[in-house]
């Protein structure tokens, strides 16, 4: 079993996790679980070049190619 705190921090990999769903019309409840799975956090590069692109038609909108950036990001 485990004690929830606020926030709720997990870095151990998996952990089991129970929630209790009560119906506040009838009174019935039920108990589900589910897992939850921490995966380490990935090493990301310090510096990524930013996005830059105009607006042509000056509507507000552009659009980016964002896997143009994955060569930075998977390195």
């Amino acid at each position: 079993q485990i004690d929830i705190t606020v926030p709720y921090d997990n870095i151990t990999g998996m952990a089991e996790l129970y929630i209790l769903a009560e119906n506040t019309v009838t009174g019935c409840t039920k108990i589900y679980s589910f897992e939850l799975l921490v995966f380490p956090m990935p090493d990301l590069p310090l510096e990524i070049d930013d996005l830059r692109e105009c607006d042509e038609d000056s509507d507000g909108f552009a659009t980016f190619n964002l896997t143009s950036q994955e060569p930075a990001i998977l390195v």
